[in-house]
């Protein structure tokens, strides 16, 4: 490669490039304020207030920063009253906006809904949209501009322009079409009224939405509540993703790496952490190469190129750039480009040596620490990621991004995103108005009161971060988040305050073990290394693979103001498609409680810990629970649970000793119970109960969990002799949570002691039990009185449990 000819090439190129940036930089710095192009505004009279607002096109161009749909000054408007029963009257109109990064006060941007609703009623069904999956649906930014051709028509019908509202329930595939062969999954538009309740409008639409295992809920025009977060204020920790790694962790190139991580071993260096120029990780693969080919650092240095080679890398413009590199270069690969072949043939020896070892173990992949960054800083990485994915035309489609997403997951250039994921709402506050004279902040489908409405199980627990409150996730272009269930299988609402769109898939829990089967098929070394890897949230597998295998995929891209629900053991990935701002929640329906048995049951194989003490829930649940819809759950589990621990004594009455069983044996009310946060403590090896505890202290306040499985054990325990300890250690077999939290009690769950009975003959010391059998069989017919005039639950949703 001769410098001084791709040089000239490149020069008005670079130059380009080179004042793209800094006229951006200009814009941020002199005129942030007015940044973000408008598109469209109007007014609207709301209790004789006049607001004004922008609405801006999520697809539009770079120039108008598509990647912001902006922060709205809401701070002085005076929401209508949000309470349910006057939904309808209070609701006349919506207050739409954008979102101005460089305000101090903020709230939602818009997305208008009138056409939508109004044509909502001419749209394919559900099962149309499964048959139907290959049509090109136009987005919701194009239907509502499609709507003004149709206004003669809604005239006609309504006797009003305005595009009619939908009386009833409406389902829609998604608009967005995906690039792979996998189905849309549902959208539902509700009623104002429906709107009012929202487990009850999620159990309506439970039975068409839970077969795709993710849906949209579209709220109504009316339900624009304003986000509270401020753009300068708001500072969050980022994670640092290398996407191009989160499918095969082994590219072609991966044997260049691992030598040279080897190499700088013996010179005393680490590659960790990567070496990052303007947060863009360094591709030393690529750079290594480049400077091959020019002829040496030299060569490059003497030809004044290193800009060039910096604008290969797709590293932005900043000051020192060319230097950062060089030093870079000379850091990490000056010494290794200097080894012999016959150097380096022996260091590629080694390591091919060490990888056949059957000791070997990969470097544990996960993902990095970014820099702290507030709403407005991360909306400018998105804009510099955005031009150097896609350069200066930023107007990409949804199935275009989709396609360069996959492409870059399953490439071989080093590339990495940042994402805001996990933001604790407690700590940081949520996106929602928490304040009580906020009428938006006292509504169910505010993330921060649905977990604790009447209909969720939820609201027995003790605030767990994460569960049953809030955490935020503030995206970018390809920020992912990888295939996982919720944990305990509950499940999950998402709702989109601003940006770009974020797209979903989702596989229904009945292709959950196909996918898993899927994943060990293509990934076979490394679920031999790490086990339980689908719960480590780091692995990508595309959709046309999932497809291929069986899997039944849906997808959708989730836009401002709406909401995306996950259903009980659904599987569920994604990608941003630009800048955005969520907020999720977990919640636990009647119907979930099946999935939370079934839960318990599987974390108890994999030997995982907890996040839910099932057994204790299912009592609250029986003994304090009005709702009979819960109450006809709830009946087959307790009868399951009961019969479970009565066979198991009458069966096996030589393995305990229950000569003492009536002292041991303690009635306790529900309301003294130790905090589940306590519990958790306790289970992850924070505090322990000792033996002492367990013979002479109440056993409310004791959290027995089994030292081999993990498992909170709430309703019983067996108390092993002290030799038993060996076993408990020795049985458990290799997981990520061993070397963590290793349980050495002498505490072992049911379970695990009748199916290691022949082992542990002899070394059950007694059998604790929290309530007598008597106590039991009361409660069993509390709920049986309650529940006697309905229908019993059918046996199927179950799921074999029974």
């Amino acid at each position: 490669m001769d410098p001084k000819s791709v040089l000239s090439e490149h020069q008005h190129h670079n130059a380009n490039v080179e004042g793209c940036f800094e006229t951006n930089n200009s814009v941020y710095t002199k005129n942030e304020g007015t940044y973000s192009k408008q598109h469209s505004s109007a007014s609207r009279d709301i209790d004789n207030h006049s607001y004004s607002h922008q609405q801006q096109n999520d697809q539009s161009s770079a120039d108008s920063n598509d990647s912001s749909c902006c922060l709205e000054e809401s701070s002085k408007m005076d929401s209508p009253m949000m309470s349910a029963h006057v939904l309808n009257s209070c609701f006349k109109t919506t207050s739409s906006s954008t979102i101005n990064l460089s305000s101090t006060s903020s709230s939602l941007p818009p997305t208008s809904v009138d056409s939508i609703s109004g044509m909502s009623s001419c749209s394919p069904s559900v099962a149309e949209a499964t048959t139907c999956k290959n049509l090109m649906f136009p987005d919701r930014f194009s239907l509502a501009l499609n709507s003004k051709l149709s206004e003669k028509e809604n005239i006609e019908k309504t006797g009003s322009s305005k595009a009619a509202y939908p009386t009833m329930e409406q389902s829609t595939p998604c608009c967005e079409t995906s690039y792979f062969s996998t189905v849309d999954c549902p959208v539902f538009e509700p009623t104002v009224e429906q709107f009012s309740n929202p487990l009850k409008y999620i159990a309506s639409i439970r039975h068409k939405g839970e077969a795709f295992g993710i849906c949209v809920i579209r709220a109504p025009k009316q339900w624009n509540p304003p986000c509270v977060l401020k753009p300068e204020d708001f500072v969050f920790n980022t994670r640092c993703e290398r996407t191009h790694q989160l499918f095969r962790r082994r590219k072609r190139h991966a044997l260049f790496i691992d030598t040279l991580r080897l190499h700088l071993q013996k010179e005393g260096l680490s590659l960790e952490p990567w070496p990052t120029l303007a947060q863009v990780e360094v591709d030393l693969f690529r750079l290594y190469t480049i400077v091959k080919e020019f002829g040496g650092a030299q060569v490059i240095t003497d030809s004044n190129a290193w800009y060039y080679v910096a604008d290969l890398l797709r590293i932005p413009p900043f000051p020192a750039r060319t230097k950062s590199l060089f030093t870079v270069y000379i850091k990490y690969l000056l010494s290794f480009s200097l080894l012999s072949d016959a150097e380096r043939s022996h260091l590629e020896g080694e390591v091919k040596l060490n990888r056949s070892h059957p000791s070997h173990r990969d470097e544990p992949f996960g993902f990095g620490l970014g820099q702290p960054h507030s709403l407005a800083t991360f909306r400018r990485l998105d804009e510099i990621w955005r031009r150097l994915v896609f350069g200066s035309d930023s107007s990409q489609h949804p199935a275009d991004i989709e396609k360069k997403y996959w492409e870059t997951v399953d490439g071989e250039d080093h590339f990495n995103a940042y994402y805001g994921s996990d933001i604790d709402t407690t700590v940081h506050g949520s996106g929602f108005p928490t304040d009580p004279t906020n009428p938006f902040s006292r509504f169910g489908f505010n993330l921060n009161v649905l977990p604790g409405v009447p209909e969720s199980m939820l609201k027995y627990l003790d605030g767990i971060s994460g569960i049953s409150m809030p955490w935020l996730y503030v995206g970018m272009l390809f920020s992912s988040f990888c295939w996982h269930v919720e944990d305990n299988f509950l499940y999950s609402i998402n709702y989109m305050h601003f940006g770009h769109g974020k797209r979903w898939y989702g596989v229904p829990s009945s292709h959950a073990h196909k996918l898993e089967a899927a994943f060990r098929k293509h990934l076979p070394d490394d679920f031999k290394e790490n086990p339980m890897l689908l719960h480590d949230l780091v692995t990508m597998l595309p959709p046309d693979v999932l497809v291929k295998e069986g899997v039944l995929v849906s997808t959708c891209v989730q836009q401002p103001r709406d909401y995306v629900v996950t259903f009980p053991q659904a599987y569920h990935a994604g990608f941003s498609q630009g800048f955005n701002c969520c907020e999720a929640v977990n919640f636990a329906a009647a119907d979930w409680l099946p999935f939370g048995m079934r839960a318990m049951h599987e974390y108890r194989l994999q030997q995982r810990p907890s996040t839910l003490d099932q057994e204790r829930l299912l009592c609250q649940v029986a003994m304090q629970e009005r709702d009979q819809d819960m109450l006809r759950y709830a009946k087959p589990l307790c009868q399951l649970v009961i019969r479970t621990l009565g066979e198991a004594v009458q069966l096996h009455p030589e393995a305990f000793d229950l000569s003492a069983a009536s002292d041991r044996t303690q009635k306790h009310t529900m309301l003294s119970l130790d905090t589940l946060a306590a519990r958790m403590r306790m289970a992850r090896g924070h505090t322990r109960a000792s033996i002492d505890d367990i013979r002479n202290a109440e056993t409310e306040h004791i959290c027995m969990t089994c030292g081999r499985c993990r498992r909170m054990c709430f309703l019983s325990t067996v108390m092993l002799k002290p030799d038993a300890n060996t076993w408990l250690s020795h049985q458990s077999y290799s997981s990520r949570y061993d070397l963590e939290e290793m349980d050495e009690s002498r505490l072992c769950c049911l379970d695990c002691a009748l199916a290691r009975e022949h082992d542990l003959q002899g070394n059950m010391e007694f059998l604790v039990t929290r309530y007598s059998d008597q106590d039991l069989q009361l409660v069993l017919k509390h709920i049986s009185d309650k529940v006697a005039s309905l229908p019993p639950v059918p046996v199927e949703e179950f799921y074999g449990l029974l």
